[in-house]
């Protein structure tokens, strides 16, 4: 008898936020919440401790119970994100068209809370099989309006050097 697998779309994420959440209000009036978080891995090299090159990925807080949280977001703090993978294409101000993989929050958990009150999310990765809708945030967004949700702007300049992830 073979396994069958089923289309699921379910992603963990953690790592160090790149700058303060933004919290974007939509066409529809409703808030939404972006940031990115980075991780590295670190290893030790000739007696030496270095980081690999951070990953970047951004994500989008839509669901009304987890904005308020996510508001609260620093740059620099340890988050862990659950949530779909989506991709999502966009109008930046210079008119350069993007293309971006995200991740659609279901769940964040911050460094240090209390899991047993905190904890919101769908508790099964199988909730998140595929429906083959992403996030559609034109449908939300008025992209217009020189919104610029290109979360890697700066980015580069950000040391995470000593921070330990592992």
């Amino acid at each position: 008898m073979s396994k069958k697998i089923k289309r699921k779309n379910y992603i963990e994420y953690a790592g160090r936020t790149g700058q303060a959440a933004k919290v974007i209000m939509t066409r529809n009036n409703n808030k939404m919440v972006s940031f990115s978080l980075a991780f590295s891995k670190s290893y030790k090299e000739d007696d030496q401790w270095k980081n690999t090159e951070p990953v970047w990925m951004d994500v989008q807080v839509l669901d009304p119970k987890l904005v308020e949280k996510a508001e609260r977001i620093k740059k620099g703090e340890m988050v862990e994100v659950h949530g779909e993978l989506v991709n999502n294409k966009y109008k930046r101000k210079d008119g350069k068209i993007v293309d971006s993989k995200q991740i659609k929050a279901s769940n964040i958990i911050l460094e240090g809370e209390d899991l047993e009150d905190e904890l919101t999310d769908v508790t099964e990765e199988a909730n998140y099989e595929s429906d083959d809708k992403g996030l559609d945030l034109e449908d939300e967004l008025d992209l217009s309006d020189d919104i610029d949700l290109d979360l890697d702007d700066d980015d580069d300049d950000l040391d995470f050097s000593g921070l330990d992830d592992a």
